[in-house]
This record gives structure tokens, sequence and C-alpha cells, in this order.
């Protein structure tokens, strides 16, 4: 939780160039995060290949995260997406070096679960947009004049509703589809 505060607290200071601490702060979540799968692959054994490979991978990405701090500021945020992809493409290699290609069962990888995350973090980026749009015009009197300026915001809207929408549809082919597999439609 702290590390999750610690980040939280550190976001402010991305606009004005001060990444340390935010990428220091990210850094000490995922070695938490790795020093647990470092434990998973020594204490369960159905799970060691893949909680190993799963460790290695995001111990990769915590030294390209590492390595943005010693790159100049506008080229380093070049640097954190491919860090970024380093930690997504970690698990689907985990599993498919862990378990040569083979069905695991029980799985310790569940797609649903990404199509879950990414549902949420969708919402929160939209509730995001729209507190920002919020704060944005709280002082514009809402004149006619001003109206214009939600063109911008609303345009931005758009996309993120899109995502949103392509993410629960996503969730629904998974999670609901097996939930309700098999009952007859409500009605």
């Amino acid at each position: 939780m702290l590390c999750i505060l610690w980040l939280a607290a550190s976001l402010a200071g991305l606009y004005d160039g001060r990444v340390a601490s935010f990428v220091l702060s990210y850094v000490a979540l995922k070695l938490l995060l790795s020093g647990l799968y470092v434990r998973a692959s020594r204490y369960a054994a159905n799970v060691r290949a893949f909680a190993g490979r799963v460790a290695a991978g995001n111990f990769a990405g915590v030294a390209i995260w590492l390595s943005s701090l010693l790159v100049p500021t506008p080229e380093r945020y070049g640097i954190w997406p491919l860090a970024l992809f380093v930690e997504l493409l970690t698990p689907i290699l985990a599993v498919r070096a862990a378990y040569g290609g083979a069905a695991y069962m029980p799985r310790v990888f569940h797609p649903e679960h990404f199509a879950e995350r990414y549902g949420m973090f969708t919402i929160i980026v939209l509730g995001e947009l729209v507190l920002a749009v919020a704060v944005g015009t709280a002082g514009t009197g809402w004149e006619p004049a001003a109206l214009i300026l939600l063109v911008a915001p609303g345009s931005a809207l758009a996309p993120i509703l899109f995502a949103w929408l392509v993410v629960l549809a996503m969730l629904g082919l998974t999670a609901f589809e097996t939930l309700y597999a098999g009952r007859s439609a409500p009605g």
C-alpha cells in the first residue's frame, strides 16, 4: 500500500519533469511483486517454472525502468513503453515456456483477468477524464463562447468510451459467457 501511495503522490511531479520519484515508486512496487513470485517459485512446485519466469521478466522490466533514469527527460518517455511491453509480454511467454504450450490444469494464468484489469483501468481513465473536464470548465461561466471548449474534451472522450465498450465486450465473451453457460436467458 505504501508503494501505491508513493506512486500516486509522485504523479503530480510528472508534469514538471520530476520523474525519479515516479520511476522509483513503480520499481519498488515491481520488486515487491517479483519477490512474491520468487517466493512462490521456491515453495510451490507446481508453479515453479512459471513463477520463476515471471519474476525474471519483472526484473527485466525493472532494469528498463531504472535505465530510463539515465536518459534525458523527453527521450525517457520513449523507454517507458518498452518496459511496459516487457511486463505485458512476460506472463504470456512464461506460460508458454513453463508448460511448453500444453494445457495446465489448474491454470495459473487466466486470460479473463487481463480483460477485467484493463476494463477497470479504462473506467479509471474515463473517470479522470470526466474530472479533468469538470475542473477545466469550472471557471468558464458556461457562456455560449465557452461551450466550444467542450469540443476538445468531448473528442477525447469518444475513443475512451469506445475502448471501454471493447473491453466490456471482451469481458462478456470470456467471464460472463462462462458464468451463464447452460442457463436459459432471463425474461
